[in-house]
């Protein structure tokens, strides 16, 4: 993880941001692989019913490519739009520029739920998502790439949700090392529609195979799930790109470059950090109908510097 200096947020001037993940470098197959399989490895083998929980943006890359590795999870996805689902349940991120998540979830009960975060810093995002899943389940993993907590609300924290009758384990993965040679990720598992999206993506790129030999795949905000099935059913799709909604500084450091793309639909702005865009390539933007404004200001963008891009709309469930 790399400290970032978030840009216009008076909640919160620092952040963090892991550079494998795709949003302020290259999220090679492998590695990210690798890092889903070591996110996985800290949750608790268990055959019983199982929600998997990622937040928007942050931990979506993850928790998608941890689902690969917990194929009878039911995967449950954080996203900034209201739905209007009868379902669909709401909290606040409360030092977020963007403090609103809604969560649509399955029916019935189960046994845990399994959150995969990118960092915790005062765990009071957690504890709202908890209260949140109020009946959901009795039981909670949480797994991060980095918890700051402090020792005091650490304790904090863990006596409210026993009050609650709640059993809360956390795993710190900040000094875990990602394995140098991971093995094969698990075959792409998600919704038929996505699934059905992938076939239908793919068989329009095999008739344009002989393009460019390398196609970077450009992700933007919650649009991950297609992108990371065609990240793995695309040997020479080498890596992938996240453009987000996560306004940070240049600071001449962890960010080097910055590149505005105008805002989606619903009027959230989104950048792209750090880009390295090949003359010889024929990228691949993914979005949905919000995004394709930014869309098109991308592959404006890839345009000028060389590249040929597509682009691919997906539905908003």
């Amino acid at each position: 993880m790399v400290t970032v200096e978030r840009d216009g947020n008076p909640r919160r001037r620092l952040g963090l941001a892991s550079p494998f993940l795709g949003k302020i470098a290259d999220a090679e197959h492998a590695t990210l692989a690798a890092l889903a399989a070591l996110v996985a490895g800290a949750v608790t083998p268990s055959a019983e019913p199982t929600l998997l929980v990622g937040l928007a943006e942050s931990s979506l890359m993850l928790a998608w490519s941890v689902h690969r590795h917990l194929p009878t999870a039911d995967l449950c996805v954080s996203s900034r739009q209201p739905s209007g689902h009868p379902r669909e349940r709401s909290f606040r991120e409360p030092h977020s520029h963007a403090p609103a998540h809604h969560l649509v979830l399955p029916e019935g009960r189960y046994a845990r739920v399994v959150v995969v975060e990118d960092e915790l810093t005062t765990g009071r995002t957690l504890a709202n998502l908890v209260d949140t899943l109020e009946g959901v389940a009795p039981r909670y993993e949480v797994v991060t790439l980095a918890d700051l907590r402090s020792p005091a609300r650490r304790a904090a924290m863990a006596r409210a949700f026993a009050a609650r009758g709640l059993r809360v384990g956390f795993a710190d993965l900040a000094d875990a090392t990602i394995p140098a040679r991971p093995g094969a990720a698990p075959p792409f598992g998600s919704t038929a529609a996505t699934r059905a999206d992938l076939e239908r993506l793919l068989a329009l790129l095999e008739g344009r195979r002989g393009e460019a030999r390398n196609r970077t795949i450009y992700a933007i905000g919650e649009c991950v799930g297609l992108p990371l099935g065609l990240l793995h059913a695309l040997p020479r799709a080498a890596r992938l790109r996240h453009v987000t909604r996560s306004p940070w500084r240049v600071d001449a450091a962890a960010i080097h470059e910055r590149v505005e793309l105008g805002c989606a639909t619903d009027g959230a702005p989104y950048f792209l950090y750090n880009p390295t865009v090949r003359a010889d390539e024929a990228p691949i933007v993914i979005g949905d109908e919000a995004t394709r404004p930014v869309a098109a200001a991308l592959c404006r963008v890839l345009r000028a510097r060389g590249a040929r891009p597509m682009t691919h709309t997906v539905a908003r469930p």
